[in-house]
């Protein structure tokens, strides 16, 4: 969900060369009475307000909800790298807009029916699901238009500054075979018995066609569903290299020899191309160099968290 592209670099560093003071009474004066005490911060001639840290600290913390690990971040560190996102959100508008940067209609709903598409849905799935979680379809229009603005800015200022090299591939696919091996499932049935000549009958049965809940009754337990992070390594060794319905032993262990039959694995997905592998290579180069970039940008921008 990310991939757009635009502008020029040279502007990035003239935007900001306006006055601390002269941009904050800008925009104070220009702010009303009734709304001074909901300014969290200002950022050049523009604020964040309470209403807008909070909207943006709900979904965040839907998404952190929804993550694998919900705890990962506590509430006040939250709200202090989201207020951090704001800021820069704020900082990058404001080059879109000096640019004269635009976002038209037709490219909103063509970046949303992207996302639909990449979750399997129709549009008026997509606005269901939206509604659902408490948001309006117009707002997520804005909020999409406003990601494209800033990814065009990121892309005019260092997208071609960006390279892969051949290691950084390499790194990726090293990365994504971890993860991918550690989001996989394994339905594993597994017998332990106190002898290897006992585990080889075992095997022996059941590559006969025994079924296995009858060889060794007693001795027999259903794992049930485990991620390959939560199996013991010697059963790992074995099912990497299984089928569903195989059948692999002796294997030794402290507690006696295991013969382990493999009923079914789930999320072992197929090998990125190497045209994908430097796409994502080149994304995680981006967001570095973004990062990078921000922080010159910060350097001569006014932020003043009030």
């Amino acid at each position: 969900m990310t991939k757009r592209t635009l502008v020029l670099f040279a502007l990035i560093f003239s935007v900001f060369f306006i006055s601390a003071s002269i941009a904050a009474n800008t925009n104070l004066a220009a702010a009303s009475s009734e709304n001074l005490d909901r300014v969290v911060a200002v950022v050049n001639s523009s604020v964040i307000t309470r209403n807008e840290l909070d909207a943006a600290m709900t979904q965040a913390s839907k998404q952190l909800a929804a993550s694998a690990n919900p705890n990962a971040v506590s509430d006040t560190k939250l709200k202090q790298l989201v207020l951090q996102q704001l800021i820069d959100e704020k900082l990058q508008l404001e080059l879109a807009e000096r640019a004269k940067i635009t976002i038209s209609d037709k490219q909103v709903t063509q970046a949303i029916q992207r996302i639909a598409q990449g979750y399997q849905l129709t549009l008026p799935q997509l606005k269901e699901k939206l509604q659902q979680e408490g948001m309006s379809y117009t707002a997520y229009r804005k909020m999409i238009h406003k990601q494209l603005l800033v990814h065009q800015v990121q892309q005019s200022a260092i997208g071609n500054k960006v390279t892969v090299t051949p290691a950084d591939v390499d790194a990726v696919l090293a990365q994504y075979q971890a993860q991918s091996k550690n989001q996989q499932a394994f339905n594993v049935i597994d017998i332990v018995v106190d002898t290897k000549q006992h585990a080889e009958q075992i095997i022996g049965q059941l590559k006969n066609g025994a079924d296995i809940n009858t060889v060794a009754p007693n001795n027999t337990k259903d794992l049930g569903w485990k991620t390959a992070e939560t199996l013991p390594s010697l059963f790992l060794q074995q099912l990497e290299s299984m089928q569903t319905g195989d059948v692999a032993g002796p294997i030794q262990a402290p507690n006696g020899f295991h013969v382990i039959k493999l009923m079914g694995m789930h999320g072992n997905g197929t090998t990125p191309t190497q045209a994908q592998l430097k796409n994502m290579a080149y994304q995680m180069q981006f967001q570095k160099a973004v990062e990078e970039w921000m922080k010159t940008i910060r350097k001569t921008a006014y932020v003043k968290i009030t």
